[in-house]
């Protein structure tokens, strides 16, 4: 009796990590499955481990009206430096976004950041800042 009952609580906490297990690997696929997390469209990109052959850098004063910074679409990075004020960046136009003060994607005062082209995208990207400041922006190609 005694063997049967341990075969039974050994046969029980088995299924148990197996059943766990199995629920573990079959909801990574969900996770990923766009059905469960839509990815958002990228507007194009380099492919992996692409060098870089060229690089233009220019100054742009921007200020409280979004102004455009990038308008090509092709790049392998782009590569942002801002000196007295934080800037929100719009990262798309495909959906007429513009940023604001309370929209786009963060970038810190006085910091220098390079957004890779095969996450962030190539298309034209629009620049608020929350004074009027010369930035350096660079793309490479």
């Amino acid at each position: 009796m005694k063997n049967i009952l341990a075969i039974a609580i050994w046969t029980a906490i088995a299924g148990s990590v197996i059943g766990g297990l199995w629920y573990l690997y079959d909801s990574v696929g969900k996770v990923t499955n766009e059905k469960y997390a839509p990815v958002a469209q990228n507007a194009g990109g380099a492919p992996i481990g692409l060098v870089t052959k060229v690089s233009t850098t220019s100054p742009a004063t921007v200020n409280t009206t979004a102004s455009l910074v990038f308008a090509s679409s092709t790049c392998n990075s782009r590569i942002i430096t801002t000196y007295a004020s934080p800037i929100m960046i719009g990262l798309t136009d495909l959906i007429g976004f513009v940023p604001s003060g309370v929209s786009g994607h963060l970038q810190l005062a006085s910091t220098t950041v390079a957004y890779d082209s095969g996450i962030y995208g190539c298309s034209a990207w629009r620049v608020y800042s929350f004074t009027s400041q010369a930035i350096t922006v660079s793309e490479t190609i």
